[in-house]
């Protein structure tokens, strides 16, 4: 599961960097979001801190200007 996650984050980045000059990204709370019981598993599971490093780099490597607010 966590090969074809990773396939999945690395794919959508691509697309991404190669469709949009500038990608922004929200700063969200992680953390405060996982304490809620409802959304931990899933907050978790999605492993969005992995995704936001791929995308950084896959945006650098295609001289996007990746922005994080």
């Amino acid at each position: 599961m966590s090969r074809q996650r990773r396939d999945f984050h690395f794919k959508t980045a691509k697309r991404y960097a190669m469709r949009y000059s500038r990608i922004c990204v929200e700063d969200l709370n992680v953390a405060g979001m996982a304490r809620h019981h409802s959304l931990a598993r899933g907050i978790h599971d999605a492993s969005g801190s992995a995704f936001l490093d791929i995308l950084t780099d896959t945006a650098e490597i295609r001289l996007r200007e990746p922005v994080r607010w």
